[in-house]
């Protein structure tokens, strides 16, 4: 969402020149668009890199719990 709030509402600012409706048109056109780059970009290019890549380069992401731990006994 945070690459699409900007540039849809710059590009409704000449088409839409009251701020009550610019905003919430902003909003409903920004939940939009990071549903549809979610759908159609990035999660193609998931999947594609899920196949493709070599397990030792997608490595799982280390479980925050022994950092927790840790920190709390400082």
């Amino acid at each position: 969402m945070y690459l699409w709030h900007l540039p849809v509402f710059i590009l409704l600012i000449p088409l839409v020149p009251s701020l009550a409706v610019r905003v919430p048109l902003t909003a409903i056109l920004t939940l939009l668009m990071a549903y549809l780059s979610f759908r159609f970009v990035e999660a193609p290019i998931r999947r594609w890199a899920s196949r493709r890549l070599d397990p030792a380069v997608v490595r799982p992401v280390p479980e925050p719990v022994l950092e927790l731990e840790f920190a709390g006994r400082a």
